[in-house]
């Protein structure tokens, strides 16, 4: 015991010995200790960040399919979307810690304002509950429909080459499930980006029945989930 207490004062005085050598040593271990604390913390806001953008603008905290629709690709895949939405959403917004529900349906499609026509890739959405969770897209001009029941939001991309504005009718095009051409026409209502080049520049959102519409079904191709955790 003694010989451990003689080692620790002799190491205490060296300290003080030389004080620079000292505080050079111990500032390095504090400047070393904060960077990694600020890394730690940054990259953690970046991807918390992330994460609540990609919940909040598009995905939500999980999508239902019809089992083993994700598994392969199908040649009619609207063979296998949900059939009676409206009791498949009943029960699962029943389910213990599930807050919202959003039906959706995804298509391919022209789009055209009579000069210019671009394919695009339509989301049908319902608007009035989907405004009160995804509140990370961001709306650069106009606003998010929700009771309209022809408006459309454009990707900031898809409307600069469109060149379309907050007010412009756009008529969409697309093929039934049964094969023949159907089209919509639409009042641009917003404007979105959501930071994702590629999906910006492709993406239009719909009310689902007018998408349901102008595809002749009554089906969803999946439902996304809001959590109240």
């Amino acid at each position: 015991m003694m010989r451990q207490l003689t080692s620790l004062s002799i190491a205490f005085r060296n300290l003080w010995r030389n004080p620079r050598r000292t505080l050079a040593v111990l500032l390095t271990i504090a400047v070393g200790t904060g960077s990694l604390f600020i890394y730690d913390g940054f990259n953690f806001g970046i991807m918390n960040q992330y994460r609540e953008n990609t919940i909040h603008a598009r995905y939500g905290h999980g999508q239902l399919n019809t089992l083993g629709y994700r598994d392969q690709v199908y040649e009619k895949p609207w063979e296998h979307w949900i059939e009676s939405p409206s009791t498949v959403l009943e029960g699962v917004k029943a389910i213990e810690g599930v807050s919202h529900v959003f039906p959706r349906l995804e298509f391919y499609g022209l789009l055209t304002n009579g000069n210019i026509t671009l394919s695009g890739r339509g989301q049908g959405i319902d608007g009035a509950a989907e405004a009160e969770f995804f509140t990370t897209l961001n709306i650069e001009l106009g606003q998010m429909f929700t009771e309209e029941t022809d408006g459309v939001l454009l990707g900031k991309g898809l409307a600069r080459s469109l060149n379309a504005k907050v007010g412009d009718r756009i008529t969409v095009i697309a093929n039934t499930i049964y094969g023949s051409i159907n089209g919509v026409d639409l009042q641009v209502t917003g404007i979105f980006h959501t930071g994702a080049k590629e999906f910006d520049d492709v993406v239009f959102r719909l009310p689902i029945a007018a998408a349901q519409t102008l595809l002749d079904t009554q089906k969803v191709e999946r439902i996304a989930l809001g959590l109240e955790h």
